[in-house]
């Protein structure tokens, strides 16, 4: 049979790109799914248009309203009656030089990107504890892994979501719980159209290296597989680009500095 058979997933970031084209392979799979974002008729419109609209549940929350999501966890583990695997997807970024961006705009960065997914994972690890398995998917990127220029606070946020999943993962071994972290490089989607600028307006811009990204169709077998496999670290999305800046950021920090005073 199938892995994700019946499975009971609950995807955030839903409504398009990454997220979007996880839903519909995992809907062909045959799991049962749980679709959050912030706009309702984006999720309607999956749901009426897959052929397997039966299986998938809308759930619209913001991420940025952390007091919300306890009750939005509580909701999504209900649609079900237990979930198997939780996929936080949701993020937005940045298209701002760090003196500039507006401090409280910068925070509301920092509460999607980052609280977050503390926030739910907080609320969901002991549901799946007592369930006595589960798996944590967290979807970061790229500039988790080094500081890029006009994403202060999103990379930062990336950072630290990759400390705080190492921290976890060794603090549930043995519980039944995994955790999984897709690492985005390069992915053609709408990302940096809606990151925000100094002011929290969207950039409303295609950058070069994301128009020249991959298509995140294109990545989904490969992530259902190693997700599967429980992965640590899962990597999609590498043009050549992406595969230079993390092996310049992971063993020479020195000359991708240079590299991105330029680009800066």
């Amino acid at each position: 049979m199938n892995y994700y058979q019946d499975k009971k997933i609950w995807i955030t970031g839903a409504s398009s790109g990454f997220g979007k084209a996880l839903t519909t392979s995992l809907l062909k799979c045959g799991a049962k799914i749980v679709i959050t974002a912030r706009r309702k008729e984006l999720l309607e419109e999956i749901k009426e248009v897959s052929p397997y609209s039966e299986k998938v549940i809308v759930q619209p929350g913001d991420m940025s309203d952390l007091e919300s999501l306890d009750s939005l966890s509580q909701r999504a583990w209900d649609a079900f009656k237990g979930l198997d695997i939780i996929i936080l997807n949701a993020g937005v970024s940045q298209r701002s030089f760090f003196r500039d961006i507006d401090y409280q705009t910068g925070v509301k960065l920092f509460d999607i990107n980052f609280f977050s997914q503390v926030k739910i994972v907080r609320k969901v690890l002991p549901l799946m504890e007592k369930q006595g398995e589960g798996h944590i998917v967290s979807v970061t990127s790229l500039s988790g892994l080094i500081g890029s220029p006009l994403r202060s606070y999103y990379s930062s946020a990336k950072h630290a979501l990759h400390g705080f999943y190492d921290t976890l993962r060794p603090e549930v071994w043995g519980s039944g719980i995994k955790v999984s972290l897709i690492v985005p490089g390069f992915l053609k989607t709408d990302i940096s159209y809606h990151a925000v600028t100094s002011n929290g307006n969207e950039y409303g811009k295609m950058d070069p290296l994301q128009n020249a990204g991959t298509p995140p169709e294109k990545e989904v077998t490969k992530i259902l597989k190693q997700l599967k496999n429980k992965k640590r670290e899962i990597y999609i999305g590498y043009t050549l680009n992406a595969r230079i800046a993390k092996f310049l950021g992971k063993y020479f920090p020195g000359i991708l500095s240079v590299i991105l005073r330029k680009i800066s």
